[in-house]
C-alpha cells in the first residue's frame, strides 16, 4: 500500500538504504573516511565510520517513526463543539428523548398540579430512508361561556408517524387517527424540515456556536463526553445557559440541556429542558408502522388519504384567496417565494417576462418580504423580481425572488420573517387599496449550497408544474448572479 505521507516514505526508504547497502556505505566512506581527524589504523577507521553511518540510518528511521506518529495523531484529532452541526446533518438516524419543565397549560387527559407539570416525549428520525415518528403538543381553545374572550387553553398530544409515503396523525388526547399522503418531494422536504426543527430546539446553528468553553467531562454508557457550556443574557435580570455533551473522539452529541435564571427562579439556575440524543443507532422498525392503534377511531384510510398540498401559509385579502406555497432563502440572503391566488388574469403578462425583471404595475398583488424589525440591525431592504410561472391542474403559480440590498453570506440568516401583503387593483381594473396586511411566519428552508438548491428549489418548481417540468433557465448560478447584479444596481 502506498504511504499516505511522502515524507515518511522517503525517510524510511533512505534509512533502509543506508542501513543495508554496503556499497553506499563504502561510497560515503570513500569521501569522508580518507581524512580521519583521529589517527587510527585503517581497519579500525573503517569500522568506526561504518558504525556511525549505521547509527545515523537508525536515527533516520526513528525520525520517520516519530513523524509518522505525529501525523497519525494529528489525523485523529479531538472533535469539539463546532464539529457537531456538520455531523448531525450527515447522520443516518437520530433518536431523541426530551424532557421539559414548566408546562404552564394543562395537557388534556393528564391531571397534574402546577408544580408537577412536566412533559416527556420521544422522536425518531430516519434521515437515510426518509421516515420519522415525532410527538408534539397542539394548543386547543375551549369556550367556557358564550363570551369569545372567556376561553380555556389546553394542550393536545399529537403523534405523527411517517412511513415514507403516508403520515398517520394520531390524536392521543382524542383517541383518533387520520391519514395524509405525501409526494416524493414532500417526503424529502418534510424530513429536512424536521431535522432543522430539531437543530433549532437545541440552539445548534452556525451563528450560535461561538463563545463555548469546556466545563468538565462525564462518562455515559461507557463513553467519555466533554461538556461544553455557554451563558447568554436575555435581559437585565434574565439569562440562559446551554450545555452540550460531545464525544471528543467522534464529535457525536449525546445530551443537551437548557438552563434559565430569572426572577421566577429567585436568581437560581433552573434546568427547564433536556434532550438525550442517540445518533446513527439502529431504530426499531415497528416505530414507523402506520397501523391504527387499538381503541382509536379513524376518520379515513390510506386508500382515500388526503394528498397533502405544498403550502407554507394561506393568503386571504379582500376577495382574493390563495396560498404562499414555499419560501426558501439562499446563502446570500436572497429569498425565493412561490404562491398562487384566484387572481389569474395577469398570468399571460407574467409568462412573457424574463427572469430578473421588475414586476409590471398591472400586477394587483404586492407581497413584501422582510426580516423581523428587531432582527434587522443592518437595515436590510429587499427588491422583488420575477423568476418564473408554472401551472399544475389548471392552477397558476407565480415565482418571485427577493434580493437584499446587502450580501448576507457572512450574516446570521434567520428563518423568522415578516411579510406585508397589499392589493392595489382588482380584476376589473379598478384602482383601490386593500391592506396592507402584515403577518409573521417562518422561511421553510435555508438553502446551503447548489445541491440543496437543485433538490428543494427546483424540486418545488417541479412539484407545482404539470409533468414535473422545470424552467430550463433557472439555475443556482444564474439566480445568484442575477441577485448580485440587482444588488449592485440598488442606489
Amino acid at each position: 500500500m502506498t504511504n499516505k505521507y511522502p515524507i515518511v516514505e522517503k525517510l524510511e526508504s533512505l534509512g533502509k538504504a543506508i542501513g543495508s547497502d554496503e556499497k553506499l556505505i563504502d561510497n560515503v566512506m570513500s569521501r569522508i573516511g580518507t581524512k580521519p581527524k583521529i589517527k587510527v589504523s585503517q581497519n579500525k577507521s573503517l569500522k568506526i565510520w561504518r558504525n556511525m553511518i549505521k547509527l545515523a540510518s537508525a536515527a533516520v528511521i526513528i525520525i520517520a517513526v516519530i513523524v509518522g506518529l505525529s501525523i497519525f495523531q494529528f489525523n485523529n484529532r479531538a472533535y469539539g463543539i463546532t464539529d457537531v452541526l456538520k455531523i448531525i446533518r450527515q447522520a443516518d438516524t437520530i433518536h431523541i428523548r426530551s424532557w421539559s419543565a414548566n408546562i404552564k397549560v394543562p395537557i388534556i387527559g393528564e391531571k397534574r398540579s402546577n408544580q408537577e407539570r412536566q412533559y416527556t416525549k420521544e422522536d425518531w428520525i430516519d434521515l437515510k430512508n426518509g421516515r420519522y415518528c415525532q410527538e408534539a403538543l397542539a394548543v386547543v381553545a375551549f369556550l367556557e361561556t358564550d363570551d369569545v374572550n372567556d376561553r380555556t387553553m389546553k394542550l393536545m398530544k399529537i403523534t405523527d408517524v411517517f412511513d415514507g409515503q403516508y403520515i398517520m396523525q394520531v390524536n392521543q388526547s382524542g383517541k383518533s387517527v387520520r391519514f395524509l399522503k405525501l409526494s416524493e418531494f414532500q417526503r424529502t422536504l418534510s424530513v429536512r424540515k424536521l431535522l432543522d426543527k430539531f437543530l433549532e430546539e437545541i440552539y445548534m446553528s452556525s451563528d450560535e456556536l461561538d463563545g463555548f468553553a469546556r466545563s468538565g467531562t462525564e462518562l455515559i454508557d461507557g463513553t467519555d463526553y466533554e461538556i461544553w457550556e455557554k451563558t447568554q443574557n436575555i435581559s437585565e435580570d434574565s439569562e440562559y445557559k446551554l450545555k452540550y455533551w460531545v464525544s471528543p473522539s467522534s464529535g457525536i452529541l449525546r445530551k443537551h440541556q437548557y438552563w434559565e435564571k430569572n426572577s421566577e427562579s429567585n436568581g437560581q439556575w433552573q434546568l427547564t429542558n433536556e434532550k438525550e440524543i442517540e445518533i446513527n443507532q439502529a431504530l426499531p422498525e415497528d416505530i414507523f408502522k402506520t397501523e391504527i392503534p387499538e381503541g382509536y377511531r379513524a376518520s379515513n384510510i390510506k386508500e382515500n388519504a388526503f394528498v397533502q398540498k405544498l403550502i407554507a401559509f394561506p393568503i386571504r385579502l379582500d376577495d382574493m384567496t390563495g396560498e404562499i406555497n414555499t419560501m426558501m432563502v439562499l446563502p446570500d440572503g436572497t429569498v425565493i417565494m412561490g404562491w398562487n391566488t384566484n387572481y389569474v388574469f395577469q398570468i399571460e403578462l407574467l409568462e412573457e417576462l424574463n427572469s430578473g425583471v421588475e414586476l409590471p404595475a398591472e400586477i394587483p398583488i404586492e407581497l413584501i418580504y422582510s426580516l423581523r424589525p428587531h432582527k434587522n440591525p443592518e437595515n436590510i431592504s429587499y427588491s422583488v423580481r420575477h423568476l418564473a410561472v408554472t401551472q399544475k391542474n389548471n392552477v397558476f403559480y407565480e415565482w418571485y425572488f427577493y434580493v437584499p440590498n446587502k450580501d448576507m453570506s457572512n450574516m446570521n440568516l434567520s428563518r423568522e420573517c415578516q411579510i406585508t401583503m397589499g392589493l392595489h387593483t382588482n380584476p376589473r381594473g379598478e384602482t383601490y387599496v386593500a391592506g396592507p396586511f402584515t403577518f409573521m411566519t417562518d422561511i421553510e428552508l435555508i438553502i446551503q449550497d447548489k445541491n440543496e438548491f437543485n433538490t428543494f428549489v427546483l424540486g418545488a418548481l417541479a412539484e407545482l408544474s404539470d409533468g414535473g417540468k422545470v424552467p430550463e433557465d433557472i439555475t443556482y448560478e444564474k439566480v445568484l448572479s442575477l441577485a448580485q447584479q440587482i444588488r449592485e444596481s440598488i442606489p
